[in-house]
């Protein structure tokens, strides 16, 4: 086969990308020529034909509806008719499950754009001609994979008495789908389930309250199970999870908060275990909610599909702007954040604490246990726990723990400077310049602590040399050259930190 073998897909992908920018201007052109080509294919007897039908459905796949004006949409829903059509009739499995992921990749940027155009009577009329028949598809364990993304953009692109209507079985099924062994299928759940979720919260405002409750204990239920350390479905990316919290905290902000997150974080528990991955999530929910409510951004767009182009050209993305300055009590109860606030910086303190112990000191790069490497360290269960390290360290200074005084906290992150995660003795030192720069009284103390670290390993690691030269000999120096240079970086941000603070007292002097 060759180290080309997969070179025909790329080529008829990028044809594809350039298919897609010729819709935006010529979609009813397009339109025509697919259905000819489509209908030519099925006179077809030939071997190849069903290859060659999915080809030319991929060629589709970044066609691209215009929702804003009603014409351009209706020709849109006629294109997307004929490959429901298509969709009904076609009995090649292969085939039909073309169909069905081409439709998803169509409708899932107009679902992300519509609102009043859900009440379009040919977008009513497409919903309720493939929503029966592909409900019983994602029934079908050989269609399930295929048929439950289609299923979801159905919902996603729906009315909204249609969507309240349905959407509660399909809920019910795609929760217990979060179990499934098969990872594949849960995954497909999970991502149904954040989409229909931003669909229920956002664009349809929920129904009534306590029905509101009911679906939002049971969706909760079944990602964060009580009793359970960990998350469902294993493995998913946590940044779904801070998703779904976000939308939820849009609507239902103290169930976000005193059902969710004061869970995840386990303030209202008095022993003190680690759950790594439900308070890495916690804590970045945490942050994303006070960034959202601070800036006053608009609500969280729908998740979209955004897999990469065979071409390699980029796709452009508003760049989010988070916030690191320090998250004050004044300004938490600014934003309606208040009562929640303390409990989530108690939790914090009490997570930095355990973690220090159990994956801070002892991983120090002069601490390492003899004979190991770096990787046998940071590998099984160090590693959630390091993850959790990582976004605990990025959070601060705009978190801060409490009641940790600022000493002890600096002794936390200058330590950390000398850890052995790379990633995260780079995040430590981050985050000791931002400090800097964001309080003055403690500048003083976090260049001691820098000092005194320097000094006292410089000490140790100088008896140390002595007994296992061999072993330290490359390792002492790039300790201590990173140290120094850190030190470096630290007294010329607090350089600039007081000159720029000098410029504006003498800018306020001369305007009176």
């Amino acid at each position: 086969m060759g180290v080309n073998n997969t070179n025909s897909l790329v080529v008829a992908e990028t044809y594809a990308e350039v298919i897609g920018v010729l819709s935006e201007t010529h979609f009813t052109q397009i339109h025509k020529q697919f259905m000819s080509v489509l209908s030519d294919l099925k006179k077809d007897t030939s071997a190849s034909v069903t290859h060659n039908i999915i080809s030319l459905l991929m060629a589709m796949k970044f066609v691209k509806i215009k929702t804003n004006q009603v014409d351009d949409f209706e020709m849109g829903i006629k294109f997307l008719d004929d490959l429901a059509s298509y969709l009904l009739e076609v009995k090649d499995k292969d085939v039909k499950h073309a169909v069905a992921g081409l439709l998803v990749e169509i409708l899932l940027p107009v679902a992300a754009q519509i609102k009043r155009e859900a009440n379009i009577p040919a977008l009513i009329a497409f919903v309720g001609k493939l929503y029966g028949p592909t409900s019983e598809l994602a029934s079908k364990k050989q269609h399930k994979l295929a048929a439950y993304p289609l299923l979801t953009c159905l919902l996603c692109v729906s009315q909204r008495q249609f969507f309240l209507t349905n959407w509660v079985p399909f809920l019910n099924n795609t929760l217990a789908n979060l179990k499934n062994r098969d990872s594949r299928i849960s995954r497909v759940a999970l991502e149904s389930l954040y989409r229909l979720l931003w669909v229920y919260m956002i664009r349809n405002n929920c129904d009534g309250n306590s029905a509101t409750r009911t679906r939002l204990e049971s969706i909760c239920g079944s990602l964060f199970p009580k009793g359970n350390r960990g998350i469902v479905p294993r493995d998913a990316p946590l940044n779904i999870f801070v998703k779904i919290i976000h939308f939820i905290a849009q609507q239902k902000l103290d169930f976000a908060f005193k059902d969710v997150i004061f869970d995840l974080l386990g303030c209202n528990r008095s022993q003190r275990s680690l759950y790594p991955e439900r308070m890495n999530i916690g804590i970045r929910a945490l942050m994303v909610i006070a960034d959202g409510l601070q800036q006053k951004d608009e609500p969280p767009a729908m998740p979209k599909s955004m897999g990469p182009s065979a071409s390699g050209t980029m796709q452009r993305l508003k760049k989010k702007t988070y916030i690191t300055r320090p998250l004050t009590v004044d300004i938490a109860r600014s934003i309606g954040l208040d009562q929640y606030y303390i409990p989530c910086r108690k939790a914090f303190d009490s997570i930095l604490r355990t973690l220090d112990t159990q994956v801070g000191r002892p991983l120090m790069m002069i601490s390492i246990q003899r004979g190991k490497e770096p990787e046998e360290l940071l590998g099984g269960d160090v590693k959630p726990k390091l993850d959790l390290f990582r976004t605990c360290v990025a959070a601060i200074p705009r978190l801060l723990p409490e009641p940790m005084t600022y000493t002890e906290l600096i002794d936390i992150l200058t330590r950390t400077t000398i850890h052995v995660d790379e990633e995260l003795r780079t995040m430590a030192g981050n985050t000791l310049q931002n400090m800097l720069g964001e309080f003055p009284e403690w500048r003083e103390q976090i260049i001691v602590a820098e000092i005194t670290l320097l000094h006292n390993q410089l000490t140790i690691f100088s008896w140390f040399l002595g007994e296992i030269f061999e072993k330290l000999q490359d390792f002492y120096p790039a300790v201590i050259d990173e140290a120094l240079r850190l030190l470096h970086q630290m007294v010329v941000t607090w350089k600039s930190a007081a000159l720029q603070e000098k410029k504006k007292e003498q800018e306020k002097v001369e305007r009176v």
